[in-house]
């Protein structure tokens, strides 16, 4: 069976760069949805001016969990998104960044190697996202590995 992974979005006055990155995602889950992988992704928006608000509402579709209401700033966001996503694996996704989808599903196929060599016995924290204008690929991976 294929993992799911939750990205999580906290969000505040990006008009500018917020359909960019939905639009990403977009793609993202399209392909994932060919090879069998859900994505779930999560909205946490802070009550953001208008103009944001109404590119949130044209891309109401692709978001799983939307919650629009003031919170203490991006990290507020992301613990809520931890405590409501349900995906295997997790991540957090800036309104003005991008996620790599090649890098993604090389990702994906490190991630399903490890899980077969040490079943039930792994835990992972992933990184994955391209950062906003310049476009590049970090990956972070922590693997914890339990058991006899």
């Amino acid at each position: 069976m294929k993992p799911t992974f939750s990205i999580i979005i906290p969000s505040f006055n990006q008009p500018n760069y917020i359909e960019f990155t939905f639009l990403n995602l977009v793609e993202l889950k399209r392909q994932a949805s060919l090879i069998g992988i859900n994505i779930e992704v999560l909205l946490f928006d802070s009550c953001s001016n208008h103009e944001t608000q109404l590119i949130i509402e044209k891309y109401k579709f692709l978001l799983d969990v939307v919650e629009i209401e003031k919170d203490k700033g991006q990290f507020d966001a992301i613990n809520k998104g931890i405590l409501k996503c349900t995906g295997d694996y997790w991540t957090w996704l800036n309104t003005d960044d991008l996620i790599d989808i090649k890098g993604f599903f090389e990702i994906v196929d490190v991630l399903e190697l490890i899980a077969a060599a040490y079943p039930g016995h792994v835990g992972l924290l992933v990184g994955f996202v391209a950062q906003g204008s310049t476009r590049y690929f970090r990956l972070k991976l922590t693997l914890v590995i339990s058991g006899p």
